[in-house]
Parts: C-alpha cells; structure tokens; sequence
C-alpha cells in the first residue's frame, strides 16, 4: 500500500500547492484561518477518519507543503540542541535529538517530494492533486520513504540540483566530468547511508524506547573529551560556511570529491589516467582554465594525500550502540541530512519564486525567539550570510581554548566558553542561510 503511494506522489504538487500560501504569508501565517488541520493535523484528521468524513484535499496539500518546509527549520534546531547537549556531556540526550533531526530532515525531503508523513495516517499527492492515503508509525514510513526516494531517480536529479559546489549543481559537474553513460548513484548511496539512524528507530522500537523512556546512566557510556568535542564542532561549522553562490563551500567540496570517486572506473592506471584527463575537460569547461581549476582538479583527482573531513568519516562510521563515538555519528548523519534537505527546500522557495520579504515575518520571529539578532526589523536589511561572523569569531575562540595549558574539564568548556556555545548551538542560523533567506 505504501510504495502505490510513493509511486503516485509528484512533487510538482507540492509546488502548486506551496506556491497557493503566498496569499496567507502575506497576512503573516502559514496557514488560512478557515483551514482545518492549522492548529492539530493529526486530532482533526483522526476525527473526520471515525466519523467517515472526507479528508479536505486542498487544505490537507496546502498544510502538507507548509510543513515539508517547516521541517527543515525544525531539524536544524533539534541539530543545535543535540549539540547543546553534547556540550554538557549528556550524550544519551545528544544522540536522541540527533535522531529527530534526522527524522525532521527526513520529513522535509519526503514532503518536498510529495509525500506527507503525519502520525498514523499519511498521504501521498499524485500530479492530479489527489491524495493517497497509507497507514502505519511515523518512524517507519519515515524510513520507507526514504528509503524509496534513495533509488527514485527524479529524487536523484532533484538532489543533483540541489547541491552547488562552487555554485554549480553537482549534476552539472558529474555530466562534464563522467564518462559516456556512467553517472555517480549520490542519491542511492547518500540518503541510504546518512538515513541510518533512521532506519535503526524505525526497524527497532526497542532502541527508541531505550533513547526515550530508560536511565542514561544504565547506558554506561564512556566520559567525552571537550577537547575533541571543540574540534567536531569547529569542523562542522567550517562546512557550513556559506558563500553568496554555495550556501554550503566546503561540504559541497568535499561532496563534489566523494560524487567523483564514486563514479564507476577501473583501477588500471591507464583507466584511471584517461579519468583524470575527463576530470581536467569538465572543470576546465565549467571553470575554464588557470590556477583556480588546478586547484579543483588537484582536489577531484588525489587518490594518495586526501582526508576525508571528520564529520564525513564519522558519518559513515558503524559503531556499536553505546559507543564513545555514537553521538558524533548521529550528529554528523544529521547534519548531512538537513543539508539535503535544505537544499531540495531551497529550490521549491525557487521555484515557487517565494522571497525572502514573503517570509519576513516568520524568518524575524525565528531570529528574535532564538537569539539571532536583538532587534525588530534588523532581519529586513540584513543579508543572513552575516549570521557567519558570529560563528568566525566563536571558532576562533574555541580554537584559542584547545591550545590553553591545563586538565581541559567538561566544567571549564562549559564555564569558559559560554557566549561561544550559544552560537554553534543556534543552528537555526544554518537553515535560514541555506533556504537562502
């Protein structure tokens, strides 16, 4: 029943239907006062359910495009408290709120896509604005539909455009540089391997309980080093750098790198040096020639001296349950997750031509309620890049600290680095930039 709903569910609806909210934004809501499912989707569609009513279809597509994109903001805030929980050296609770931002990004990729997950009911839309309905947990049709948008290929073209290294879609950079019929499977592979935690709360009820409902302390998990947490952070947000034209520098680098490599060449050398001349022609045709395309092809050809950054290393990292790792991996599967999402939440704001003043009035309340900026009306003139400053200045600090003398104590990054961790836990900061707001 839920894969005829994934197969009907056309994301070309949800545009029409996203694009219809520009007349309830401009009231300052997402959703219209007469719309039913605004305040409790789930309470008011569980009601007309038993009492065999209709589902309203276009209030239902219009709250089902309003919260594929409200998904987004939310998993990046889940991201900050996971690690705001990190912090404190609560790690039971930083690998929690690191599945639900998992669980949130997977909602927004879904929804973009055109299929809603709610609680026990969800809906796919088809490119006739009809609704499919499909039962089951939200945990779990969360995973199932990840898990068939990883192999949809129009979900792999979406995610082709959606990440821009250097400003150019990935799918640009593979079409130039791949040789004739072979292509990089980045959906297939990515979502699959970054849906982990997804899947293991899904597939494993036992697990999500032991996350929320059993003693921390019972897990026995080994005491973490600030130091080493300093550092995650620090090369975490270094990858969510943003630029005028790439909203993510230096993750979708180094995505680029991991797309190239994973395109299907041999390893004889005469193979792999006809790829490295593929390589030189397609950059050299995007970027055209000089020191700048050395310098990617030098990046997109090291087959010897490069290091993978270490959020992608623990991203792909299988521990055991309760390992002294596990939270950074969750954490890091998390943070690429959203930055997927974000990206396919940005090219429907796109497409929809929704702009940054029809968003004013939430993207401001998100500012002044999480502690972005102090004033009203500052968001208006404001270019959201600059959110990066503050973050400049507290990794400079937290790089200042590691190099401090002395036993570095979870009480002493705790104490001294206050105002610092404030910023690297706002990691709504992130979304607003990435959306392009």
């Amino acid at each position: 029943m839920s894969l005829t709903a994934f197969r009907a569910a056309d994301a070309a609806s949800v545009d029409l239907a996203f694009g219809r909210l520009i007349r309830n934004l401009r009231d300052s809501r997402w959703l219209g006062k007469t719309n039913p499912y605004r305040k409790d989707v789930t309470g008011t569609l569980t009601a007309q359910l038993d009492l065999g009513r209709p589902v309203q279809t276009a209030p239902m597509r219009e709250y089902l495009a309003a919260a594929s994109f409200l998904h987004c903001l939310d998993g990046w805030s889940y991201l900050g408290r996971a690690i705001s929980a990190a912090a404190r050296g609560d790690q039971g609770a930083s690998i929690h709120l690191g599945y639900y931002a998992s669980l949130r990004a997977t909602l927004a990729i879904a929804g973009v896509r055109g299929i809603g997950i709610l609680r026990n009911s969800h809906f796919a839309t088809n490119a006739a604005g009809q609704l499919h309905r499909f039962n089951g947990s939200t945990h779990q049709k969360a995973w199932e539909a990840l898990q068939y948008l990883a192999s949809d290929p129009s979900t792999q073209a979406a995610i082709g455009s959606a990440l821009r290294p250097g400003g150019v879609a990935l799918s640009g950079w593979i079409t130039e540089i791949a040789a004739a019929g072979a292509s990089a499977p980045i959906s297939a592979s990515w979502l699959s391997a970054w849906g982990l935690d997804v899947r293991r709360y899904a597939e494993d009820q036992d697990l999500r309980n032991e996350a929320s409902y059993r003693p921390s302390a019972l897990a026995n998990r080994p005491r973490q080093d600030p130091v080493q947490l300093s550092r995650f952070l620090r090369e975490m947000w270094a990858l969510a750098q943003p630029l005028p034209n790439s909203r993510f520098d230096q993750l979708d680098w180094h995505l680029l790198k991991l797309a190239v490599d994973q395109l299907p060449i041999s390893r004889r050398s005469s193979v792999l040096a006809a790829h490295d001349l593929r390589v030189r022609s397609g950059v050299e045709k995007i970027l055209g020639a000089g020191a700048n395309a050395d310098r990617w092809v030098t990046h997109l050809t090291d087959r010897t001296d490069y290091t993978p950054p270490a959020l992608l290393i623990f991203a792909r990292a299988r521990t055991r349950v309760g390992s002294a790792s596990e939270h950074y991996e969750v954490v890091a599967r998390a943070f690429l997750l959203l930055r997927l999402a974000s990206g396919l939440c940005a090219e429907l704001l796109a497409r929809t031509h929704l702009t940054k003043a029809d968003l004013g009035f939430w993207s401001e309340e998100i500012g002044l309620g999480r502690g972005l900026w102090q004033l009203a009306g500052e968001y208006e003139n404001a270019d959201l890049i600059d959110l990066w400053i503050d973050v400049a200045s507290a990794l400079g600090e937290l790089e200042a600290w590691e190099l401090k003398a002395g036993v570095m104590s979870q009480e002493r990054f705790v104490a001294e680095l206050a105002p610092e961790l404030h910023v690297v836990t706002t990691c709504e900061r992130v979304g607003l930039w990435a959306l392009g707001l």
